[in-house]
């Protein structure tokens, strides 16, 4: 910011410290929040910047914001594609504060690494026989958050129970969580979606997809 007075940042549920200018004429850095703040995608959000002069001869004069996200994400300010916002302020010497809401949304890209949450395919296992797939997990810090997968050279019962379904992590923001029984999967929760494995019989299951944006607290 260019600004004679002080100013905060809140993103979520963080705010900045206090920064403070004194003059206009050179740029005053935010400093950091106090930690990273939890965005999940596709959920709107509000950043909000509040400014306040130093007196009747202060006033802010110019505005710098940047928002980074892991690179598998884009950045989205006010509508835009966009990781910065630049525009004026009330002015120099105006004695004018200011409190200017800004929404931020990420989204997913669509690169190699990750596919589209609960995307996949399911194809025959072998020229002998058999049957494999996979369904992705979608984008993750680490690019891909990984796939449910399953294969097996011959066709049985035991192919179309939960513990024939495999997980490998390959990232620290996946959290998986399996039956305390048999050790099957039960959910995995990834940066974009919850993959909710039910079990329908013994040689039935259902993978169920949700947006990350519409699931709850752990409780």
């Amino acid at each position: 910011m260019c600004i004679n007075g002080s100013f905060t940042l809140q993103l979520g549920n963080k705010t900045t410290d206090s920064a403070t200018g004194t003059t206009c004429g050179s740029y005053t850095e935010s400093p950091p929040l106090p930690e990273k703040v939890k965005l999940m995608p596709n959920k709107l959000y509000t950043m909000t910047l509040t400014a306040v002069p130093s007196g009747s001869d202060g006033g802010l004069s110019s505005i710098h914001l940047e928002v980074t996200c892991p690179t598998c994400f884009t950045v989205y300010i006010d509508g835009v594609e966009t990781s910065t916002y630049d525009g004026p302020g009330p002015g120099c010497d105006t004695g004018e504060g200011l409190t200017q809401n800004f929404t931020v949304v990420i989204k997913s890209k669509s690169t190699s690494g990750a596919g589209t949450a609960g995307t996949g395919s399911v194809s025959a296992g072998s020229s002998s026989g058999g049957l494999g797939g996979s369904f992705s997990l979608g984008g993750s810090a680490n690019d891909s958050a990984g796939e449910i997968s399953f294969s097996a050279g011959t066709i049985s019962p035991d192919l179309f129970a939960t513990s024939a379904l495999n997980y490998v992590s390959v990232t620290s923001d996946v959290e998986v969580i399996r039956d305390s029984g048999t050790n099957a999967l039960r959910q995995i929760k990834a940066p974009e979606t919850l993959a909710d494995i039910v079990t329908i019989s013994a040689t039935s299951y259902e993978i169920r997809f949700y947006p990350i944006s519409q699931v709850g607290v752990k409780v």
